[in-house]
């Protein structure tokens, strides 16, 4: 009799295992992913800001989300780490750099006052 019950329970679990759909009850199972905030807060301004204080990235981060915070800005949807900020910085140092040389102009009046002329 034991050995009857033991069989008609495996049966039925077994057919439970069946009815069910492998797909949708895994999709069910995993939580909705979460999306990084995508918003930059970091300007060409702030970068500038940021260098001439000397603040490391980890500390110009506290910085930033610290402002944004009381600012009212939800922390979430903003692109607040340290290698998010230190990318920023990066890209904006390059670019004040290639400004600088592009607007460099050797033949001016200082560069003729202080014999360092430029021979074309």
């Amino acid at each position: 009799m034991l050995e009857n019950s033991s069989s008609a329970e495996s049966e039925e679990i077994q057919s439970d295992y069946e009815d069910q759909d492998p797909v949708s009850s895994t999709s069910k199972e995993t939580p909705p992913s979460r999306k990084r905030g995508r918003k930059s807060v970091v300007s060409p301004q702030l970068t500038a800001m940021l260098d001439r204080n000397g603040l490391s990235d980890r500390a110009a981060m506290m910085v930033v989300f610290e402002a944004s915070r009381s600012l009212g800005y939800d922390a979430k949807s903003l692109s607040l780490n340290r290698s998010t900020i230190r990318r920023q910085r990066q890209k904006h140092r390059r670019e004040t750099a290639s400004s600088i040389i592009k607007e460099f102009k050797p033949n001016t009046a200082l560069y003729n006052t202080l014999g360092w002329k430029v021979d074309a």
